[in-house]
């Protein structure tokens, strides 16, 4: 999913500026999120121009103005240092937001519109004022994995290829976002209609249980890559003591990552990899870490010195999955054998039900629920000694719930990915292609535990 994204410029609307003025070209934050009533410090550079813009402009999830706020100390700035993309751009503080206590949570847009065709979007996620949060929904943004893609002042953890950058820094601003925008929109709109309430954090939220902790329901929005240990554990203590979770992602929890509160003004985020890694060029190194501390190793978490699958957690990774529709890469053709979304395999489950707002069914045996994506995750279906999927009596794949250690799993749906470039053994001498299955599943871990949906 990294790159479905709905683009702003739609959804927060036009956004009109005189002519000559110096316009918000980009900026930052001094905080990850904020509390309803807390304050905001924003750091801004402006293009250089003749006049100045007086105000800046915020819209909330769903692209409506809510205020706007004086810009009277924004002038041009240029990052300090060497490393910005890891020791932070070092702007002046420029203007500050004072959130409404009664402000509702969600990912608001200090938005500007800086030519015809490009904008400065600067996100400010605003939680739950009442603390803790009696909220019945969280939602926590894929803020990690945006800053790991994120390549703005030189460098992510991923680009330049073969310079194996490991740590990354929040105090710069986004080249691009991967936060759903589109996606949140329509969940404050639809939880505003059926009277539920939301509170949207962040990844570092997770690092700690006080946002979640009263919650009924926790969403992973979308491609949620990177977590930490911390953060996973509060994850499964959620759904371990009865509480219910719904991913919406593919590549979820596939990097263990650290973040450091470096300084009062710098947060870092790190992932080593490992030099067995050659992805992306490779030129990465063994984390420091594995000679104090080895279950804290920022490598993937299907390493087994991590002694924590994803699979346990979720049913699916993406070690099980792979590459799917719109993958950027010449092989999408030879990877790629599914149906552009999901066959349903079990239309009368109740999760299902009520969709079209009566009794009536909404799907078919074999409907697809189209869900394009370029990446999935995958789970454990029963095998034959031939490494070939055993079928059930509508030819399609089966969980197998006793190697996932699962007190009871369905699949209400599957695509299929097959990856011609990882070939399995075959007993007549030949190689065939290996087929992975992205399951649209709904599981109990325990028999006391919450209902997750993937």
């Amino acid at each position: 999913m990294k790159h479905s994204i709905v683009s702003i410029l739609f959804l927060f609307g036009t956004i009109h500026q005189a002519a000559g003025q110096l316009t918000i070209t980009d900026g930052y934050t001094d905080k990850m999120s904020y509390y309803a009533g807390e304050t905001v410090t924003f750091f801004l550079n402006g293009d250089p121009g003749s006049g100045k813009d007086t105000e800046g402009r915020i819209y909330n999830t769903e692209g409506e103005l809510v205020t706007t706020i004086p810009l009277g100390n924004m002038s041009h700035q240029k990052p300090l240092g060497n490393t910005p993309w890891k020791t932070g751009f070092g702007y002046n503080a420029t203007a500050t937001w004072d959130i409404p206590v009664t402000k509702p949570s969600g990912m608001y847009m200090l938005s500007e519109l800086i030519n015809d065709k490009d904008m400065c979007n600067i996100p400010i996620f605003v939680k739950d004022g009442t603390f803790p949060s009696m909220a019945d929904i969280v939602v926590v943004c894929p803020t990690y994995t945006d800053e790991a893609y994120n390549e703005y002042g030189g460098r992510s953890l991923y680009k330049p290829d073969g310079v194996g950058n490991t740590t990354v820094c929040f105090s710069r601003p986004y080249t691009s976002q991967n936060l759903k925008e589109g996606f949140l929109k329509w969940l404050a709109i639809w939880a505003r209609n059926k009277h539920y309430t939301v509170n949207f954090i962040t990844d570092l939220d997770m690092e700690h249980d006080v946002d979640i902790q009263n919650a009924k329901l926790l969403i992973i929005p979308g491609h949620s890559e990177y977590w930490s240990r911390a953060a996973r554990l509060h994850f499964d203590s959620f759904v371990d003591s009865g509480k219910d979770a719904l991913i919406l992602s593919g590549n979820t929890m596939w990097w263990q990552v650290t973040c450091n509160q470096v300084s009062n003004s710098l947060l870092q985020l790190t992932c080593d990899r490992g030099s067995a890694y050659i992805g992306d060029g490779g030129g990465y190194s063994d984390d420091p870490i594995t000679s104090s501390d080895p279950l804290l190793a920022t490598y993937h978490w299907n390493e087994p010195s991590l002694k924590y699958s994803t699979l346990g957690s979720i049913g699916s990774d993406y070690m099980h999955g792979g590459a799917a529709v719109d993958y950027p890469y010449t092989d999408t053709p030879f990877c790629y054998g599914g149906f552009f979304g999901f066959k349903i395999t079990l239309p009368q489950s109740p999760v299902f039900q009520g969709i079209n707002g009566n009794s009536i069914p909404s799907f078919a045996l074999h409907d697809i629920l189209h869900f394009p994506t370029d990446e999935y995750d995958g789970t454990l279906v029963k095998m034959d000694a031939y490494g070939d999927a055993i079928l059930d009596a509508n030819n399609d794949p089966q969980l197998d719930v006793a190697a996932l250690g699962f007190y009871r799993a369905e699949m209400l749906g599957y695509d299929i990915i097959t990856d011609n470039l990882a070939f399995i053994p075959d007993p007549n001498t030949h190689n065939k292609p290996k087929i992975h299955y992205a399951p649209f599943m709904i599981f109990q871990k325990t028999c006391t535990s919450g209902t997750i949906i993937n």
